[in-house]
Parts: C-alpha cells; sequence; structure tokens
C-alpha cells in the first residue's frame, strides 16, 4: 500500500511537502499521458500548479501532510479554482482538475461536486492505480517500512543499560507504550517502533545506536579519524537529550528524525562533514583527498549498518 505523505512518501530533490506533491502529480501524469508537456507553473501560479497545454488542463495540486481525510480543505481549493478563473482566457486552459493525495468520504464528494461541479479531482485511490502500473517509476519516492518488534526493544534494553535501569525502562514500556514513526537522514527506510512516553530522549537514542549497531570512531589513512553524533529531531527542532518523549510532544501520531551528525578530525582538527565541504573538496581540487575519501568510506560503514539491521529486523518481523 502506498502512503501519500511523510515520511513515508519523498521526492529527493524537493525539501517541502507541497512542492514535493507537485512534482510527483507532474512526473506521474506526463508517465500516465506519454508526453513531458505537462509542466509545474512557478508562483504566483494564479491557482494552476501544472498546466498541459497540448490539452488545455490545469491541474491544482492540494496536500494534506498528515494523510488523513479530515485535512481535505474545500474552502482552500475553491478559492484556488477562483484565481484560476481569472486567467482562464489569458492561459488557455478549459478543463480544470484537483490533484490531492487522500480518499474523500461520500459527504465530501457530495460537497466538491456541489460546490464545484465543473471541476474534476485525482484522489488518493487514482494515484494508487497509476503507482501499481508503473512501480518501477516511482519506488524511489517511498520509504520501505519496517516494524521494529517489543522483543527486540526488550533486548536491547537489557542490553544496553545497568540491570536496575533496564528493568526501570521496561516496566515503563510494559505500562504506557505506543508505537514511534521515526526514519534517519543517512537511511531510506522508515521504521516504527514500541516506546513510553516516559522515555528520555538519551533512553531512545541508546536502543535505537544499539539496534543498529553503527560503526565506531574509525582511523582511515592520512591521520583521518571519522565518528558519529547522535540526536533526536522533532518537527525541525533537536530534542535534548534528558526530556522525556512526552515532555517533547511526541505521540502516536508524530515521527521523528534519528539523525546523524559525521565529524572529523585531520591533525587534532576538528570538522563536521557538510555538503557544502564535498562540494568545496570537489570544486577546489581535482584529485579526492584523504579527508574525502574517510567521509566516503565511513558514509559506506553506516549504510551497510543500516542494510543488516534492515535485514534482520525484518526477519524478526516475518518470524513472530
Amino acid at each position: 500500500m502506498y502512503k501519500f505523505y511523510p515520511p513515508f512518501f519523498i521526492v529527493n530533490e524537493e525539501t517541502s511537502f507541497s512542492d514535493s506533491w507537485e512534482v510527483f502529480c507532474c512526473n506521474l501524469l506526463n508517465i500516465e499521458n506519454n508526453t513531458s508537456n505537462i509542466v509545474r507553473r512557478l508562483p504566483p501560479e494564479c491557482g494552476v500548479d501544472l498546466f498541459f497545454a497540448d490539452q488545455k488542463i490545469a491541474y491544482q495540486c492540494k496536500s494534506v501532510e498528515s494523510g488523513l481525510t479530515s485535512g481535505f480543505n474545500l474552502t482552500k481549493i475553491k478559492e484556488s479554482y477562483n484565481s484560476a478563473l481569472m486567467i482562464k482566457t489569458s492561459l488557455g486552459w478549459e478543463k480544470y482538475i484537483v490533484c490531492i493525495n487522500t480518499d474523500l468520504s461520500g459527504t465530501q464528494m457530495e460537497n466538491f461536486k456541489r460546490e464545484l461541479p465543473d471541476v474534476s479531482i485525482l484522489t488518493k485511490s487514482y494515484w494508487t492505480t497509476l503507482c501499481n502500473k508503473y512501480p518501477s517509476m516511482v519506488q524511489e519516492n517511498f520509504r520501505r517500512f519496517i516494524p521494529i518488534q517489543p522483543k527486540t526493544v526488550e533486548e536491547k534494553i537489557t542490553d544496553r543499560f545497568k540491570s536496575s535501569y533496564s528493568d526501570h525502562l521496561q516496566t515503563l514500556l510494559n505500562v504506557n507504550s505506543f508505537d514511534l514513526l521515526f526514519y534517519s537522514n543517512r537511511h531510506s527506510s522508515v521504521y516504527s517502533i514500541p516506546v513510553s512516553k516516559d522515555f528520555k530522549i538519551s533512553d531512545l537514542l541508546n536502543i535505537l545506536r544499539s539496534i543498529f549497531k553503527l560503526p565506531p570512531p574509525t582511523e582511515f589513512s592520512g591521520g583521518v579519524e571519522v565518528s558519529i553524533s547522535y540526536s533526536i529531531i522533532f518537527n525541525g527542532k533537536k530534542i535534548p537529550l534528558e526530556k522525556t518523549i512526552s515532555d517533547s510532544g511526541i505521540d502516536d501520531s508524530s515521527y521523528i528524525t534519528f539523525w546523524l551528525t559525521m565529524t572529523y578530525s585531520q591533525n587534532n582538527e576538528k570538522a563536521t562533514s557538510t555538503t557544502m565541504q564535498f562540494m568545496a573538496i570537489d570544486l577546489t581540487k581535482q584529485t579526492m583527498n584523504p579527508v574525502h575519501y574517510a567521509l566516503e568510506d565511513y558514509k559506506a560503514l553506516i549504510s551497510n549498518s543500516f542494510k543488516n539491521a534492515d535485514k534482520q529486523l525484518l526477519q524478526n518481523w516475518h518470524s513472530k
């Protein structure tokens, strides 16, 4: 089943969900219509996000980030439609289609048809059909979902913490737990893990580190040492280690990022690896230097750790 909302749904070249949804719709519509002439319009788009000049079709892309039908907003669609009517003659559109990432209830569909009788709508069911029709074309837009079993969490708690504290965490997990969605900035899968609302962020990080068995600080040729620092990101902010999951505002409808930051040192000078540093290396030197080699090799170690963990977690799931 395809899920058209974060963290399952991604478009790598876009940073906002609304832009990602536009790009996704544009790509799939071009594939389905065997054309490349359906194009995105830059702001101010005046109610028309995509335009297919050959067929004189205007598309408006509306997305609900939660993926819930209850988030469907007919008022905003009507506002976009009214804006599009103002440029109908100048742009030359004759048909108006709304593209949404949710399904609609019977009542919502009746209201839509009553309020916008001349407008068509493509819902989640339509996009699911296209994804099933062109699976290889959309596979990069969806993260693989892997559930982590309670038994796995219990084992890692026992392995990671001293007996008195592990007993405390086990009690919290047994009394008040929920499944929390998360993914990492260094891997493509998305996971669910049973946690207690009273776990500290530091507890969660220790459990995740134990599950994924990420590489320790490693020294490479040229005297370059690379390591990882870990954090939990929620709503774009790093959560303090001593805060509990509940105090951080995280609940069963949330998703978080297991954030990994690579740092390296050479000649006892520390730095943090960033995309800009990679670009600077590529632009200023024709050959890779030891730092670049070390960072690339360490990224491969991280990737292998996640892949090995994924394999084990899936085996645990299928053998439950």
